[in-house]
């Protein structure tokens, strides 16, 4: 009988410390959703990770990097013309990273043809998925 009850007792305590592990397994799991959810924008975009633009309108156009964080880029000049079949591309002033007026040129072809227009980018702002997503409908 004695070894019975030390028996039960042992399997109870692995069963707790079965559920405990449990337990934060899924708290740990809802953590990692929430972060990805809740994550912030990079400040400046790094044009080495270009993924899928959209033209807003004229003066603006959103892009994202391969990480799907978004940017709103104002656009001046001869870009203005551009649409969602635009080629895109970046003229860099030093880096890579894109975080303010000038740091570099927009490049932009319309295909059929090989002219390509060069484009000053008056800002950027980061934005969030839900900024975004406001301005990506279409």
């Amino acid at each position: 009988m004695r070894k019975a009850l030390g028996f039960s007792v042992a399997g109870l305590a692995a069963g707790i410390l079965t559920v405990s592990l449990v337990t934060t397994t899924q708290a740990e799991e809802k953590d990692d959703r929430e972060a990805r959810s809740e994550r912030v924008t990079p400040r400046c975009l790094d044009g080495r990770h270009v993924g899928r633009t959209h033209v807003v309108d004229q003066n603006t156009l959103l892009v994202y990097d391969r990480f799907d964080n978004p940017y709103k880029l104002d656009i001046g000049g001869a870009c203005r013309s551009m649409n969602d079949m635009s080629v895109i591309g970046f003229e860099f002033n030093g880096s890579t990273e894109i975080c303010g007026a000038h740091d570099a040129m927009l490049l932009r072809q319309e295909p059929p043809s090989s002219f390509v227009t060069r484009c000053i980018i008056n800002g950027i702002v980061p934005l969030t998925r839900e900024e975004a997503a406001e301005l990506d409908k279409g």
